[in-house]
């Protein structure tokens, strides 16, 4: 192209033909948008993707040694802008690979919402036999400090050989260069706008870590990976859920307006456990009236909603508000959207919401799941040095 009377050469990134090799297992790679295996042109300051098998393969030539790789370019949009639309198809995607025989699907998100995906996605892709790995990268892979190779390496090996079949996210543990941890896809939050070891598994512990050498699994209570080809595809979503994060001296009239504005379903994320404040009370009733389907998370993330303790708990059950146990507020969202999109019973939605699907709701919290890698606390240390390498 010329520019101002001089010509600038485009920025291509390496391309060689990826290897195949018949004994390897065959991943597939879905591309929604984000940083993953990406340059920054520093010229223009756009980011040139790398997502032809080829270029992946000039870029991190080492998924060659792990598996027979194919990719598609689902959308190429920012994590912000996912929604219904790309939810369903990546969901139908995955469900075609699944039938054509992959041993593991792998698919590239920009981090930013990457945890509201990875719960839809465990809720519209029921018990697939296969590993779906989730997987971004926080920083472009022409930095020194790039996520983006290892976690695409960690993320393939995963999709290629680990037993876990549930939807997962994959990205660092620690931040240093050490392992990845998996994650599963309805107890993960991007916990920090910038570190690479963003996503931490919320009121819960990891699935497994993965390095390049191994898979090491840290709990064993999850679905295994099958022989046959069976999947159910559920990609029921209602538009008209909102969430609403509860603040000091909120007016009723948030609330009203989603009343007013054919909402049918509500989640807020509550103080302590559960709470909101009295004004809202009205609003509330006047919802339960309209049929609208209001639960309530916490806003804290790590533990359980618990509206028994204090009378203004208890008087909001009997509003309707329904408690959501220790869902995460995101979690609660989706699985709302996704249960009145199955059915307009207010009873059915209840009980939809209520039953676990895929760990979004856990009996109890383990004595390690608030432990959050907090450097110099001697309990985190301890627990870190039972699962370092």
């Amino acid at each position: 192209i010329v520019i101002s009377g001089r010509k600038e050469a485009h920025y291509k990134i390496p391309e060689k033909e990826f290897p195949y090799d018949p004994a390897k297992p065959k991943v597939k790679l879905l591309g929604t948008g984000g940083t993953i295996a990406s340059r920054l042109d520093y010229r223009t300051g756009a980011v040139i993707p790398a997502f032809s098998p080829g270029e992946l393969y000039g870029s991190v030539p080492e998924l060659a040694d792990i598996c027979n790789l194919e990719t598609e370019k689902l959308f190429g949009v920012f994590s912000e802008n996912m929604g219904p639309e790309q939810y369903i198809a990546t969901a139908k995607a995955i469900g075609r690979e699944i039938e054509k025989g992959v041993q593991g699907v792998v698919i590239g998100h920009g981090t930013d919402t990457m945890h509201h995906t990875a719960a839809i996605l465990s809720f519209m892709v029921q018990d697939p036999p296969v590993p779906i790995v989730m997987v971004g990268s926080q920083r472009s892979s022409d930095r020194p400090s790039s996520d983006a190779a290892l976690n695409l390496m960690h993320s393939v090996k995963t999709a290629a050989e680990s037993d876990i079949a549930e939807v997962m996210v994959c990205m660092f543990g620690p931040t240093s260069d050490t392992y990845g941890l998996l994650h599963r896809g309805t107890r993960v939050r991007k916990m920090h706008s910038s570190y690479r070891s963003t996503f931490r598994t919320v009121s819960d512990i990891p699935i497994a870590m993965v390095s390049r050498e191994k898979i090491t699994p840290i709990r064993q209570d999850y679905k295994r990976r099958r022989a046959d080809r069976a999947v159910k595809i559920d990609t029921s979503f209602d538009e008209r859920v909102s969430i609403v994060y509860y603040y000091p001296n909120m007016k009723p009239d948030i609330i009203d307006s989603l009343i007013d504005n054919g909402y049918r379903g509500i989640v807020i994320a509550g103080t302590g456990l559960g709470h909101v404040n009295k004004p809202l009370y009205p609003a509330l009733k006047r919802a339960r009236d309209k049929g609208v389907a209001v639960y309530m998370t916490v806003q804290t993330l790590w533990g359980y909603v618990q509206m028994y303790v204090y009378d203004t708990g208890r008087d909001m059950m009997e509003l309707g508000v329904i408690p959501a146990a220790n869902m995460l507020p995101e979690v609660a969202y989706v699985k709302l959207a996704w249960a009145l999109g199955k059915t307009s019973d207010i009873e059915e939605v209840r009980k939809i919401m209520l039953t676990p699907v895929a760990g979004e709701i856990t009996e109890r919290e383990p004595s390690n799941g608030y432990l959050i890698f907090q450097g110099g606390v001697p309990e985190v240390e301890a627990f870190i040095s039972t699962i370092k390498k």
